[in-house]
């Protein structure tokens, strides 16, 4: 089952990981849909069409307060 994994580091040092099912991507799409984040869902739903991709879809660099960063993976 392919998931959609979402990494955030803060620094260098990883601090979170989250695996979520494809399935549950559209459900994602409609709580987000109008807000900020709809374009980050958006590209990974278009990601999650294609049947052969896997790797990462986006990362996103907070390069204020610490320097966080999130990436955004099909595996």
């Amino acid at each position: 089952m392919r998931k959609l994994k979402i990494e955030t580091y803060q620094g260098k040092e990883p601090t979170e990981t989250i695996h979520i099912p494809l399935a549950l991507v559209n459900v994602l799409a409609k709580m987000f849909a109008g807000k900020s984040h709809e374009s980050v869902v958006s590209a990974i739903n278009e990601a999650a069409k294609i049947k052969e991709f896997n790797g990462v879809v986006l990362e996103i660099e907070e390069h204020q307060n610490g320097g966080e960063k999130t990436i955004f993976s099909i595996v």
